[in-house]
């Protein structure tokens, strides 16, 4: 996500492409070493030098984490697509992404999808901070696709995540696009189309609550046996909050509108406000903290110009406050060490500083996140 803010601007410095492509071909030689991992390192490392610990979790060869989330891929996806539909400004898009290791990486994430909508029978994947020996909570079939972790990196507490599930979908439908168009795989065709319309399916079936009132909204997470995670938001994209951000044109705008209204406000445990700002938390980071990102989001997908502004205006103040409270550049964002829940200051998460890093590149990113504040990220195409 944090490189689409270049993908408008090819045309005007093509350097650029260089850039985007060679990232997008370290992804596909990341993804055919390890689908299910979420994170890689830049060089080798042989498994037998490693810690007990580090050989547990799966780390070793090129893997560096390998805390399963599926959002992971579809961001992949999604950067071939920014890619592809930006073709009127890159002359020979299509033959950089007819490149052999960009598409068995595209087929290998379909096939690991499709592996994990019955990931009680059919999957391998295993992880020991996860339930029952590392295959996580029970679950039954839905059709959408399993995942062990949240976009925030937590673990689920159900097995089937809605709103990473419609990201998911989205970037099979667009890669579907690319498809028809470059690849030309009756294989990959009749596969992703499939798994796609198994999981809108699943997303419809199960994925919707009823409440007392008759209301309905979209659930956070599901197992498919009844457990359902409702009133509930990760502050992270994919997310219910970001899901008209999400290229999923199949949700429904009624249903999204009172999930909106649910998820921030009390009923949502996870969301606080204080005199300086509001939004979302989550079990990621302390109590009383919100993540910055989440108000970006809420600004982003707000229809009030004025709820716009409130956003901006919250988060200069806050990070004007934690530069204050710890002198640095705003680029950092460390926590104000305001009161947690005793109804004042929510503080900035100080695990916000481990999304951003630290130097080029947390200043890259802060840029990133700039743009999307501004509008001109598309983290769905």
């Amino acid at each position: 996500m944090q490189l689409s803010i270049y993908f408008p601007r090819l045309a005007t410095y093509p350097a650029l492409r260089g850039i985007l492509e060679g990232t997008m071909r370290a992804q596909a030689f990341y993804i055919v070493q390890d689908p299910y991992a979420n994170a890689y390192t830049s060089r080798w490392r042989d498994v037998d030098k490693l810690s007990k610990a580090d050989r547990v979790i799966g780390r070793g060869g090129w893997v560096a984490t390998r805390n399963y989330e599926l959002d992971s891929g579809a961001y992949f996806l999604n950067m071939m697509w920014n890619y592809f539909s930006t073709s009127p400004a890159i002359f020979g898009a299509e033959r950089f992404l007819n490149e052999t290791a960009l598409f068995d990486a595209a087929m290998l994430l379909v096939d690991t999808w499709v592996v994990e909508q019955d990931h009680e029978r059919r999957s391998s994947y295993r992880y020991s901070e996860l339930a029952r020996g590392g295959l996580g909570p029970e679950s039954a079939y839905t059709g959408m696709s399993w995942s062990g972790h949240r976009p925030s990196d937590d673990p689920q507490t159900y097995s089937y995540n809605i709103p990473v599930n419609m990201y998911a979908v989205g970037a099979l439908e667009r890669a579907l696009t690319i498809n028809a168009r470059v690849w030309r795989s009756q294989h990959f065709a009749a596969a992703a189309a499939k798994l796609a319309t198994d999981m809108r399916a699943g997303i419809e079936a199960h994925g919707i609550v009823t409440h007392e009132d008759g209301s309905r909204s979209y659930a956070y997470e599901v197992d498919g046996q009844g457990g359902v995670l409702c009133d509930f938001d990760d502050p992270n994209v994919p997310s219910l909050l970001s899901i008209p951000l999400l290229g999923y044109p199949h949700f429904d705008p009624a249903i999204y509108a009172n999930t909106r209204a649910r998820i921030l406000s009390d009923k949502n445990k996870w969301f606080f406000t204080g005199p300086v700002l509001s939004g979302l938390g989550s079990p990621h980071t302390p109590p009383g903290h919100v993540w910055p990102l989440a108000v970006m989001v809420g600004a982003l997908t707000s229809d009030d110009p004025g709820a716009r502004v409130t956003a901006f205006r919250q988060l200069l103040r806050a990070l004007a406050m934690a530069s204050c409270t710890n002198p640095c550049p705003l680029w950092k964002l460390l926590p104000a060490r305001g009161p947690g829940l005793s109804g004042q200051t929510p503080g900035l998460s100080c695990c916000m500083r481990t999304h951003l890093g630290s130097g080029a590149m947390a200043r890259q990113r802060w840029v990133g996140w700039r743009g999307l504040r501004r509008g001109k990220v598309g983290v769905g195409g």
